[in-house]
């Protein structure tokens, strides 16, 4: 049985984390078996052994550090790892190093998009470096283009392998809506009648949310009795509140925090809506897809691939929370779009972004650098 290692920097939960989980929790029907090596505890952690997938933490505080080299070395060794899948940057430097250490193939998905890459120029040397990597994944065909074109990586390095999603835990069962949008509106003391706005997304600046919140707020003075509700925690989370407290939005806008129950929350939400700065492949819309609704968002990364105008939603510009709004009206009043929007994008995700075909071709992959 070939052994892969799966490693990021970062704990979750968010869109690798999940993609991570999803890919390691399945490859078993594949005849490979998944560990797991990570530099704190957190969401994948827990979920990794929830699973009951083999898992190391490191004990080293630093991520750059020889100590932590070694850890990842000795553990790749014991475990007679044969192949190393890193995500994003930190941990595919590592990994690249290590892979070349112990003569072992290490492939390196990258999740975000361009924008995101060189917003530190260390990063950009991080990516030259793991160029070196057997392969290099992308999720989205703007980042493939950028790495062949600006960092010149060969393209028969690097694939493109789109997100998936869970289409049995992210569904649009009507039977349960009801009951899901009842218990989160008791939960927040607000009518099971009210319309509700939601976005899944951890509270950084990228994200955008300045421009939902404000939004929101031209929104609210024709529908007063809309709720939003954003979904995540992360450093913007104060800034966010004062937004929405300097705004006299506070009744009708809550942060949910972390939660553990997004396909609940989505099932219970009659629009989705994301006002991300920049995006790869979101899978924050793929799962809000797959839960049956229509969706508005910023005409970024790969968003026009997700989202066609008048059969499943609409993208507006970035950073204009009136265009943004002028569609959030829209839809409030027109009832019979949101339906027939939210058959559509489940539809589409159904067809081409499961995660069974997410999974198959990192299986496929792992088995082109095992001969």
């Amino acid at each position: 049985m070939i052994r892969v290692l799966h490693t990021i920097e970062t704990h979750g939960p968010g869109g690798a984390e999940s993609v991570i989980l999803t890919i390691a929790s399945k490859l078993d029907h594949y005849n490979f078996e998944s560990f797991g090596f990570f530099i704190k505890n957190g969401w994948i952690v827990d979920n990794f052994k929830r699973k009951n997938i083999q898992v190391r933490v490191s004990q080293n505080k630093y991520y750059l550090d020889v100590p932590l080299l070694k850890d990842l070395i000795m553990y790749i060794i014991k475990h007679k790892i044969n192949i190393i899948h890193s995500h994003e940057f930190t941990m595919s430097f590592y990994s690249t190093l290590v892979a070349k250490i112990t003569n072992i193939k290490c492939v390196t998905t990258i999740h975000g998009n361009k924008d995101y890459i060189m917003e530190k120029m260390t990063r950009k040397l991080i990516m030259k470096f793991i160029a070196y990597n057997s392969y290099i994944v992308t999720v989205s065909n703007e980042l493939k283009n950028w790495l062949h074109k600006t960092i010149k990586i060969p393209e028969n390095k690097i694939k493109l392998i789109f997100n998936g999603v869970d289409t049995k835990k992210f569904n649009n069962d009507e039977s349960k809506k009801l009951l899901y949008k009842k218990s989160l509106c008791d939960e927040l003391k607000i009518t099971d009648k009210s319309i509700i706005i939601s976005n899944v997304a951890r509270l950084y600046e990228v994200k955008g949310h300045k421009y939902l919140i404000d939004a929101a707020s031209l929104v609210l003075k024709k529908y007063p009795d809309v709720h939003f509700m954003i979904a995540g925690d992360g450093p913007e989370k104060h800034k966010i509140q004062k937004m929405i407290k300097e705004r006299k939005i506070s009744k009708n806008f809550h942060l949910l925090g972390e939660r553990s129950d997004i396909p609940k929350i989505l099932s219970a939400s009659d629009i989705y809506v994301l006002s991300s700065l920049s995006e790869g492949l979101s899978l924050s819309i793929l799962e809000a897809m797959a839960c049956g609704l229509p969706i508005i968002a910023t005409d970024v990364g790969e968003n026009s691939k997700l989202i066609f105008k008048n059969e499943n939603g609409y993208l507006v510009p970035p950073q204009n929370p009136i265009a943004l709004a002028n569609k959030i009206k829209y839809l409030i009043k027109n009832k019979e779009k949101r339906k027939n929007f939210g058959i559509k994008s489940r539809t589409i995700v159904e067809k081409k972004f499961n995660q069974d075909i997410m999974v198959n071709k990192y299986a496929e992959l792992y088995k082109k650098l095992s001969y």
